[in-house]
Parts: structure tokens; C-alpha cells; sequence
């Protein structure tokens, strides 16, 4: 499946389920993400004061005086990848060579094929994904996977207190794209202090107010193709999936990280231009977009709808 057929497929999935800003009662998946009763001219009003308080807020004055050199030691790139997906992982990775970029492959969980044990999968996912896992269904254990592959990467940050950026092996780096530390840098040097994540490319997107050259507010969006995201964040993100809201259906990380957003939990940003891009339509997806409901029980579909 090239990505022409996965963004179709994950826009199918995503249809139902993909929220207008802060808290529209519109983004669910059977209550495990948050609703509230709001207007959306209440909604527009709160993104909008948001807004026009982050266009003045003090940046963050990590990056201030960084050069392009200091960066790629101070924020550690890593790049989730499959090891059975060689030839996604050689496109990647001679991508990130030819950009300069230093960084750390991390062998992303396989759903196929997993020595991790049940009871590990278990601290982070629940409900029926977890019922999912169990029984073998394929879709849903690849996607749990992909989960699982960020949630460990975001439990290292957490150990480390570090930023870093997490990055799919279906990312490219767009053409045209020199110097990528300093355009980087050029973002990162924007970013208000309240920063929870930036992403360098998402799908699905609703951007916000614009509040420099290269970056904006992100309302909301799904896709975790790359972004940057902070220790603070990291430990908050773990929280929410093991609080008690959560225990009928762990949402999909971007889903999740969604979530967070339109409830005000998190300061995310996206990167205009995107600092990535999908892959292109050679490189297969690991992942059958149109399975997902396959072999379904009515419950368990309702739980997913």
C-alpha cells in the first residue's frame, strides 16, 4: 500500500472520530477521549485568547544561543522502525545521511513478532485494544505496536529528562531541504515556553494562529510522522494513559496526543514548512488500513466507532 492509499485508509478510520478544536463534543472513542458541552463559538473564543497569548509569550531560552552544532547533541533524533522493514529503513536512513543528521534507530515493537511480554503491553494499553492484542487480530496488534514503540521511547525521555525528536520510518526529508539543523533551530527558536510538542509534519491538521516565520499553533491533528516533545510532556502523556479514564479503550497515540490538546493539556505547535514529509508512494505501509474492522464483534466495533 503506498501512502496514497494509506492517508485514504486512515482517513476512513479518522472520519468519525476526528474533533473540531478545544473540546467539541464530536471526537470520541466510546468516551475514552474527553467530551465536554461547549459551543463552538465557545470554542473558538478559548483557542483564540489562547492564541494571542502565545504570540507574546517569552520563548523558550533553551535554544536562544544554541548553534546548529550544539543542536544535534542537545536534542537526540530517533527514528522507530521496524527491523523486518529493511527497505523502509535504508530509504530513511540514507535520507537522514544525506541531511546531516545524527540519530539513533530505535527497533520499533512488531505486532507479527514480539518477545515483549503480556503483562509489559499491558501497563499501556487496555480495554478492547488490549482484548485485540491478545487474540492475534493483525491490524489491531500492528497499531498497538506503533504505540507501544512511542510510549517506550517517550518512558526513556521521561528517565533521561531530555527532549528529542521521534521520527517513523515512512518520513522523508522534503527536497529542497538544506541545512536542516538550522531550520530547525530557526522553529525551535520561535517556540513560546509553554511548548509541549512540535510536530515537523502532521495529517489532518487544524493550524492555528501563525506566531512566527516557521511555526504555528497546532489545534489538533492525528499522524505521528515526527515531532519534538519534552520530558514535562513525555510524563504526562504516560499519566493519561494509565488514569482511570482510560481503562475501557487506550486511544491510538495520535489520537491521544489529540486528545490533549483540545483539552487544554498540551502546547503543541507544528513546523510551516513541514521540517518532513510522507514517504513516497513506493515505500509499503506494515499496516492493512483496510482490515481494521475485520473479524469484529458488534461490541468490539462499537467501542472503536
Amino acid at each position: 500500500m503506498g501512502v496514497g492509499a494509506f492517508l485514504l485508509g486512515k482517513a476512513a478510520m479518522l472520519a468519525a472520530r476526528v474533533a473540531l478544536p478545544l473540546d467539541m463534543p464530536t471526537l470520541r472513542m466510546r468516551g475514552v477521549l474527553r467530551l465536554r458541552d461547549v459551543s463552538t463559538d465557545d470554542v473558538e473564543a478559548r483557542w483564540l485568547r489562547a492564541e494571542a497569548a502565545k504570540a507574546v509569550m517569552p520563548k523558550d531560552p533553551t535554544w536562544q544561543h544554541m548553534t546548529p552544532e550544539q543542536l544535534r547533541d542537545a536534542l537526540p533524533v530517533r527514528v522507530i522502525s521496524l527491523t523486518r522493514a529493511k527497505e523502509r529503513r535504508e530509504v530513511i536512513v540514507n535520507q537522514l545521511e544525506r541531511a546531516g543528521l545524527s540519530y539513533e534507530v530505535f527497533d520499533a515493537v512488531d505486532g507479527r513478532n514480539t518477545s515483549l511480554p503480556d503483562s509489559e503491553v499491558a501497563r499501556f494499553v487496555r480495554g478492547v485494544r488490549l482484548g485485540l492484542w491478545r487474540k492475534g487480530h493483525a491490524f489491531h496488534r500492528g497499531k498497538v505496536a506503533i504505540d507501544l514503540s512511542h510510549l517506550i521511547n517517550l518512558e526513556r525521555i521521561v528517565r533521561e529528562n531530555r527532549s528529542a525528536v521521534l521520527i517513523e520510518d515512512d518520513a522523508g526529508i522534503p527536497s529542497g531541504t538544506p541545512n536542516w539543523y538550522a531550520r530547525l533551530l530557526a522553529a525551535l527558536r520561535e517556540l513560546p515556553q509553554d511548548w509541549d510538542m512540535l510536530y515537523l509534519n502532521a495529517c489532518f491538521t487544524t493550524v492555528g494562529k501563525r506566531i512566527g516565520e516557521r511555526i504555528a499553533v497546532l489545534r489538533g491533528g492525528a499522524c505521528t510522522l515526527g515531532y519534538a516533545i519534552t520530558p514535562k510532556h513525555a510524563r504526562a502523556v504516560l499519566a493519561s494513559v494509565s488514569s482511570a479514564s482510560r481503562k475501557g479503550l487506550t486511544p491510538f497515540i495520535d489520537l491521544l496526543y489529540q486528545d490533549l490538546m483540545q483539552h487544554g493539556e498540551a502546547n503543541a505547535y507544528i513546523c510551516t514548512p513541514p521540517l518532513l514529509d510522507y514517504a513516497d508512494q513506493s515505500r509499503q505501509s506494515t499496516i492493512d488500513y483496510g482490515s481494521g474492522a475485520a473479524g469484529l464483534s458488534k461490541w468490539e466495533r462499537w467501542w472503536l466507532s
